[in-house]
């Protein structure tokens, strides 16, 4: 009767090494990372404020490796793919604002502005130096 015990929890162990595999963690529902949620909430913060993975491993005091696996995690990916789809969405909206103020306005001064602002008109430390007339 001891033996089929032993062989009644093999299964559950295989399962539970198959998640670890899988998943990074035992409970097949998520990371297993050693950080503090505090934590990996200011790397997802800094994340989307625009922050290469390795600025944020330096800012954080954190290898560059687990930075990564914060950053790719589901939950922080399917916010991404939110924000992503909220910004396409709006996008039209915005051209379509665009588009009617540029034709519409009668001094061009929105028109200059929104050109800076998208980068159409460089500034001056993008401006290429003037090349002298021999």
């Amino acid at each position: 009767m001891a033996s089929n015990d032993s062989r009644s929890h093999r299964p559950a162990k295989r399962q539970f090494y198959d998640n670890v595999r899988k998943n990074g963690s035992s409970s097949g529902k998520g990371l297993n990372l050693r950080i503090s949620p505090a934590a990996q909430l200011e790397i997802t913060r800094l994340y989307f404020e625009g922050h290469s993975l390795c600025e944020i491993a330096r800012r954080t005091n954190r290898s560059r490796q687990t930075v990564t696996k914060v950053v790719r995690a589901p939950d922080v990916q399917s916010k991404i793919c939110e924000m992503n789809e909220k910004l396409l969405a709006e996008s039209d909206a915005w051209a379509e604002s665009i588009n009617f103020a540029v034709t519409h306005e009668l001094d061009g001064r929105l028109a200059y502005a929104l050109a800076k602002a998208f980068g159409v008109i460089p500034t001056p430390e993008k401006k290429m130096p003037n090349r002298q007339a021999k």
